[in-house]
C-alpha cells in the first residue's frame, strides 16, 4: 500500500498573516494595559451580617474629588480631578498609578439603609459602608420544646 503525502495548501498560506497579527497584538499589549489602568479603579466588595463594604483604590484623589451615589439599588462612584496634579519637573515614560477620572457602578439588593451610608477616603482607598435594613439582617430563631 502506497501512502500519498499529505499537503496543507490553504492553512499554510494563512499562518504567516495570523502570526503577524499575534505579534502586533502582543507588541501593543503593555500599552493597552497602561490605557486600561487609566480608566478603572480596582475594588473589593464584601458582605457582613450588618451590611456591605466597598473598598476602592483611588490613589491621588481627595474626598472632594469623589462622588458617591446610591439610587435604585445601584451604587455609583465617580472620581475626577484635573491634570493640575501633574508634576511639571518630571517626564514620565510609564505612568500606571494615576488617572484623571474613573467610574464604577455596583448593583446591590434593595435592602440598604440609604440614609446611613458612610463614605471616607484614607491613604488612597475609598471605603463605603452600606448598612443593611433591619429586616434584611439574618435573624436567629430559637427552637422551643413542647413538653
Amino acid at each position: 500500500m502506497t501512502r500519498l503525502p499529505i499537503t496543507y495548501r490553504t492553512p499554510l498560506r494563512v499562518w504567516p498573516e495570523l502570526g503577524s497579527e499575534f505579534e502586533r497584538f502582543f507588541d501593543a499589549f503593555p500599552r493597552r494595559t497602561a490605557e486600561w489602568s487609566q480608566t478603572a479603579a480596582t475594588a473589593d466588595f464584601f458582605e457582613t451580617d450588618d451590611g456591605y463594604t466597598l473598598e476602592l483604590e483611588a490613589p491621588g484623589f481627595e474626598a472632594e474629588e469623589i462622588d458617591v451615589n446610591y439610587e435604585g439599588g445601584v451604587l455609583s462612584v465617580v472620581g475626577s480631578h484635573s491634570a493640575e496634579h501633574e508634576d511639571d519637573d518630571k517626564t514620565y515614560h510609564v505612568r500606571e498609578r494615576s488617572f484623571e477620572r474613573f467610574t464604577r457602578s455596583f448593583s446591590l439588593p434593595e435592602t440598604i439603609k440609604a440614609d446611613d451610608i458612610d463614605a471616607h477616603v484614607e491613604d488612597g482607598v475609598l471605603t463605603v459602608v452600606l448598612p443593611k435594613a433591619a429586616d434584611a439582617k439574618p435573624k436567629r430563631i430559637s427552637v422551643k420544646s413542647k413538653k
